[in-house]
């Protein structure tokens, strides 16, 4: 998915497209919570708990844009933190040195399975002995606790496709998409929303008048 030229809301031209990834990547859109939580409820629920815990849900469920959500309220407390985020290839992952952290620290780890379970076993080791606290997304939690679990479902991705298009397509473009089109991919992606922002942009572009 390749980015067009950024535009800023309030001033949308007929090049944008609405699903491009610097709207729709971590921080840029607003997560959708279910049963009235709020970013603030869920660190309340994170500190309470000790400060290890675990944002759980399937692939693209939206883990990565309530952790960088959540990582705004925690420095908006004063936390610092210390975020990084793994793919497939770090399953033996080794940048995880010595740090100079401490009560205050927050770490987030985007992707937390991609480890391995004796590098995971020794995260944890490392930050409980250095008095850290850990936030992590994972699709299955085992034994964590889990701060909040993200659902997809046809709703929340019908309404993110409006919102984008009411935020960021010209209004000569704001019908492009047809509210069964994103219903059928996301069925077709097994409530994978961010697959189905991919190919909404595919067809957006496709589209383009």
């Amino acid at each position: 998915m390749n980015p067009t030229t950024a535009a800023t809301v309030g001033d949308v031209h007929s090049r944008d497209n609405p699903y491009s990834s610097r709207f729709v990547r971590p921080g840029a859109a607003a997560f959708l919570y279910d049963d009235g939580a709020t970013a603030e409820s869920l660190v309340d629920r994170f500190l309470a708990l000790g400060g290890c815990g675990a944002v759980v849900g399937p692939h693209g469920s939206g883990k990565s844009t309530l952790l960088s959500e959540l990582q705004c309220e925690l420095r908006r407390r004063g936390y610092d933190v210390a975020a990084f985020e793994l793919h497939d290839d770090a399953r033996g992952w080794s940048g995880f040195g010595p740090r100079a952290w401490g009560p205050r620290t927050v770490v987030t780890i985007d992707g937390f399975e991609q480890l391995s379970t004796w590098r995971r076993r020794f995260v944890r080791w490392r930050l409980k002995f250095a008095g850290a606290l850990l936030l992590a997304t994972m699709h299955d939690a085992g034994a964590w606790p889990v701060i909040y679990r993200t659902r997809p479902s046809r709703e929340k991705a019908m309404h993110i496709a409006r919102r984008l298009s009411a935020l960021h397509a010209s209004a000569e473009d704001a019908d492009r998409i047809a509210p069964d089109e994103v219903e059928r991919l996301f069925d077709a992606h097994q409530g994978n929303v961010r697959e189905v922002l991919f190919r909404l942009y595919d067809l957006y572009e496709l589209r383009r008048r």
